[in-house]
């Protein structure tokens, strides 16, 4: 019981928070994901028996939560990291607007930093495009990709 507790669950929970802060984006989330999971899983081993002393399974939940939350912090850390230096159409990191949830990999001129042949603020942008609904997903289709740059 003493391996499970001390190696095999830490080794768990830092792999699972990294994997929930990619999903989730928030540690908080993390946390009280694992805290939540954790609590379940102990209050369903006191019911049966196998757990005699709750105090110290209780402290160890604490702990183990601490460290989710820690761990995602560290990811969301390294994350922002990543963004800063390797810029934002780097195919390593994932575009700054996460709320789309893919990861855009532009290979245009626009994104390796050759701004030079976009318009300038005066000119303005005009787009022109033609969607075609698809029949095999119910209309749903298109995918539009590029790089914004404010003037």
């Amino acid at each position: 019981m003493d391996l499970l507790i001390f190696l095999a669950l830490p080794i768990a929970t830092v792999l699972l928070a990294i994997v929930l802060e990619r999903v989730l984006r928030s540690p908080i989330l993390v946390a009280v994901t694992f805290f939540a999971l954790y609590l379940i899983v102990l209050f369903a081993l006191f019911a049966t028996g196998a757990i005699t002393d709750l105090a110290t399974v209780l402290i160890a939940l604490i702990v183990f939560t601490f460290l989710a939350y820690i761990t995602a912090i560290i990811v969301r850390f390294i994350r922002c990291i990543c963004r800063k230096f390797l810029k934002p159409c780097c195919s390593i990191c994932p575009e700054r607007n996460e709320d789309v949830g893919n990861i855009i990999d532009n290979n245009d001129n626009e994104c390796n930093g050759n701004f030079n042949n976009l318009p300038t603020a005066n000119e303005g942008i005009a787009l022109s495009g033609n969607i075609i609904p698809n029949q095999n997903n119910n209309g749903r289709t298109g995918v539009v990709k590029g790089c914004y740059r404010r003037y």
